[in-house]
């Protein structure tokens, strides 16, 4: 069995856009999903392998193995924040279910955002002293709130982070312990972060659509935005060119008010 990358949460709008792109250019994929559906026709689609799992239920990982042998990478795209608190804080289960797992791999993808203001990955990468040597990438996505406002002023990765959310608070306090982490271990940390993520799907055409008004009005509040094929994109393009603490803003170049979107989606 040829090594494969290991994709939880393929249903999501980053892991099924990121399961697309490695398929497309000739790689081996694993989709892991808990909406068997959705999954069975992502993977017909894509022609590749998949288990159905919960990462909420206890074990989901021994249900991938005997699936998947070799893996290469892990993404983890399962986070949201309208999920409730992964039973994977649990540090028994975490343990237990993602050593090996991550260990083997020589490339890793974390999206998931911080729980409770920290991030469980760090916490059991200190815990379980892993070793990752084997390494070629090791990439979170964070966000472009940790800048700030800037009183709509353009922003770049070398503008002055100031978060005003606590989400943006926690996701800069983040990106610092994995930037340390890998200075520390000589591991190849890369933070890429987002701006406002649409897709086909979810977009301000369809929220009209469903009748989901949401119209902010505030003087100088511009904000741009990335399509989720496009992050999927620059993931791929990324894998074999990472380099140690390197910081990526993940956006468009056209910054504009919410009210400016909602109208031209009108």
């Amino acid at each position: 069995m040829s090594e494969k990358y290991l994709i939880f949460g393929a249903t999501g709008s980053i892991g099924s856009s990121l399961a697309e792109q490695l398929v497309n250019s000739g790689n081996s994929v694993h989709l892991v999903g808990r909406n068997e559906n959705e999954t069975k026709n992502i993977s017909e689609k894509l022609g590749c392998s998949f288990t159905i799992a919960d990462v909420l239920q206890d074990g989901f990982v021994e249900k991938v193995k005997n699936d998947i042998s070799d893996v290469k990478g892990i993404a983890y795209c399962v986070g949201s924040i309208d999920l409730k608190p992964l039973r994977m804080v649990n540090e028994n289960d975490f343990d237990k279910d993602l050593i090996n797992p991550l260990q083997e791999s020589d490339h890793i993808l974390i999206s998931v955002p911080p729980i409770n203001g920290k991030d469980m990955f760090i916490e059991r990468l200190v815990k379980n002293n892993l070793n990752l040597q084997n390494l070629k990438w090791l990439t979170y996505l964070s966000s472009t709130s940790v800048y700030g406002n800037h009183d709509g002023a353009w922003v770049n990765e070398d503008s002055t982070t100031n978060p005003q959310t606590l989400a943006g608070k926690n996701r800069l306090n983040v990106e610092k312990d994995w930037l340390s982490i890998g200075t520390k271990n000589s591991l190849p940390v890369q933070i890429f972060r987002l701006s406002g993520i649409y897709s086909d799907r979810y977009n301000a055409i369809t929220r009209l659509r469903n009748d989901q008004k949401f119209v902010v009005e505030k003087k100088n509040h511009f904000f741009s935005r990335i399509h989720v094929k496009d992050i999927a994109q620059t993931l791929y393009l990324s894998l074999n060119k990472s380099l140690n603490n390197d910081i990526y803003n993940l956006s468009d170049d056209k910054p504009a008010s919410n009210i400016e979107v909602v109208k031209y989606a009108c």
